[in-house]
């Protein structure tokens, strides 16, 4: 009994070890993205230019939906690249922050149909070490040419666009938009030379550093010596002087011895007494100095270049409102019946 619940323990222990293996090596294989919360959960942080252009491909993508074939069949896809979208006109190039261009044959939008009257837009976008993509609802009303009611004359308003459908004559109604946008790039002057002069960067001046080693003598510590002089002090010393006293003693003296004389008395005495003298001595100070030396010494270099915001703009014409929340301005309406 003993034994079989001994080995009954191991198995549970060992089964808990395997889990938490697998756990790892999942984890180790699909690495989980770090997300930011800023205002929404679960938020992907993206550049403001990234996100922008990404708004500009589903907006074109919407645009380009809304006349073309779309699938048939649930489960159905259809796809087009931001290069295709580019040569038909719906949206000019899109670039990065540096300029450079998006993957134009990665990108793309995606229409998929779910139901009968449910199908979702994807917009897939890919420029240098950013990508992301956004998905959106749509609806039947939402396609010129799949628009179907039931009533003799029905008008849909969405924030997308206005349509009128004529189940009589089946005509189709819809109007698209000129739009005048501005290109948001930027435009930069030319890197200016390398200097060791510190440069510091803003909104209008972008600064690059390289960090060199130059081979200078320089300080490298610092090292400590006594140093001897001699000094002359004025030192005091006691010296044994001797006095002659006749008849009287004196009472401070250090010690006195007497003689007896025909006529008098004479007391000898001997007292201590004080002198000062200069005298040389030597004295001992201690004196740190700078030690140099040659050594590779780090030094940063800068160099600038100027920004401006390019206030150019560009013409786009589309079915969908939503370029008005992007800065562009309606510059011409036309009506097409169809």
């Amino acid at each position: 009994m003993y034994e079989s619940k001994e080995t009954s323990i191991k198995r549970i222990v060992v089964t808990i070890l395997l889990i938490i293996l697998v756990i790892c090596i999942l984890l180790w294989i699909f690495p989980i993205k770090k997300f930011k919360k800023n205002g929404t959960e679960n938020e992907l942080t993206f550049s403001e230019k990234f996100n922008y252009n990404l708004k500009v491909l589903q907006n074109a993508g919407f645009s380009y939906y809304y006349t073309a074939t779309q699938p048939k069949n649930n489960g159905d896809k259809t796809s087009i690249s931001l290069a295709n979208l580019v040569k038909k006109g719906y949206l000019i190039q899109l670039k990065d922050d540096n300029g450079n261009l998006c993957d134009q044959n990665n990108s793309y939008v995606e229409l998929t149909k779910n139901d009968k009257n449910d199908y979702e837009l994807k917009s897939y976008l890919k420029c240098g070490n950013e990508e992301n993509f956004t998905t959106k609802k749509m609806t039947c009303s939402n396609f010129k040419n799949n628009c179907k009611t039931t009533t003799k004359t029905v008008t849909k308003n969405t924030n997308k666009n206005t349509t009128t459908t004529n189940t009589k004559n089946n005509t189709v109604t819809y109007y698209r938009y000129l739009y005048s946008c501005p290109k948001n790039e930027k435009s930069y002057s030319n890197w200016s030379d390398w200097t060791s002069n510190y440069i510091a960067s803003s909104s209008n001046v972008e600064v690059q550093t390289k960090v060199d080693y130059e081979r200078k003598y320089v300080k490298v510590g610092t090292e400590t010596k006594p140093v001897t002089t001699n000094v002359v002090e004025t030192v005091t010393e006691t010296k044994e002087e001797e006095r002659r006293y006749v008849n009287t003693k004196p009472t401070d003296a250090k010690s006195c011895y007497s003689v007896a004389r025909s006529s008098y008395t004479l007391y000898i005495c001997k007292f201590d007494v004080e002198v000062k003298k200069d005298k040389v001595v030597p004295k001992v100070t201690y004196e740190t100095t700078d030690v140099y030396g040659w050594k590779n010494t780090p030094v940063t270099y800068y160099r600038y270049r100027t920004v401006a915001n390019n206030n150019s703009t560009y013409q786009i014409w589309s079915d969908s409102l939503s370029y008005k929340n992007m800065g562009c301005t309606i510059i011409k309406t036309e009506k097409i019946t169809k």
